[in-house]
């Protein structure tokens, strides 16, 4: 598992925030990500941008699948997606794929991001 680079991950952090997206890090994140069962989570508000839980060493394939989550959530103005889950994390999945092979990520990671993907393609049928 390749850490998200955190330089990067606190300029990311800092504009998203200014645009209103909200942060939990640190031990609570921490917990909060267990608690919901990933590294990295995104929770949609409706009416604005969500919160980005992170653990304390989130993978950069956790932290860019929050990005497109919230990318995600602001192609449906902000409004309720939660009716679209598995299709959103299917398309989230593939965007993964492409984003790492593109990259050159580790054969692990790849083969994490497949076997989250047929998971929620059965979720689906």
């Amino acid at each position: 598992m390749e850490l998200f680079e955190p330089q990067k991950l606190a300029r990311i952090r800092a504009n998203l925030e200014k645009e209103g997206v909200t942060f939990v890090t640190g031990e609570e994140g921490e917990r909060l990500a267990l608690a919901l069962g990933g590294e990295a989570i995104y929770i949609p508000e409706i009416g604005g941008p969500g919160i980005i839980v992170l653990g304390n060493a989130p993978s950069r394939s956790a932290v860019i699948e929050e990005l497109i989550h919230l990318g995600q959530h602001r192609r449906f103005n902000w409004g309720d997606v939660s009716h679209f889950i598995p299709r959103l994390e299917i398309e989230a999945q593939h965007k993964l794929l492409q984003i790492g092979q593109r990259m050159g990520w580790t054969v692990e990671e790849i083969e994490r991001i497949r076997r989250a993907l047929k998971i929620w393609e059965a979720e689906l049928k």
